[in-house]
């Protein structure tokens, strides 16, 4: 059986990732790590005292997608790149329901 093409680390080419060394996550994968680390800058947003979405879940949400992208594997790269805006409209707009859920103004008043 051929398995395609190999660089000098062994590694097929499709299934690298940034390292060519290592072999590169599949396509979920990268959505789990990206989607996981945005999560739990959520979480971190809704236990602080905070109005609003901090640094912290900007920062979680930043390193994960860059992680995802650097992980991926070569033939799953379209995946990584264009999961960051739909994860950060759906973990934004669920997060920001939840943190203005006391108030009479909103999606909530609806």
């Amino acid at each position: 059986m051929i398995s395609g093409p190999r660089s000098r680390s062994g590694v097929p080419l499709d299934e690298q990732s940034a390292l060519p060394t290592a072999p590169g996550v599949p396509w979920w994968g990268a959505v789990l790590l990206a989607g996981g680390l945005t999560v739990l800058g959520a979480v971190l947003a809704l236990a602080g005292d905070e109005t609003s979405l901090g640094f912290g879940f900007r920062a979680l949400y930043v390193i994960g997608c860059i992680a995802a992208v650097l992980a991926v594997r070569r033939r799953a790269l379209f995946t990584a790149v264009t999961q960051p805006p739909l994860i950060l409209f759906v973990v934004a707009v669920v997060t920001l329901y939840f943190l203005v859920s006391d108030s009479d103004s909103g999606v909530k008043r609806l």
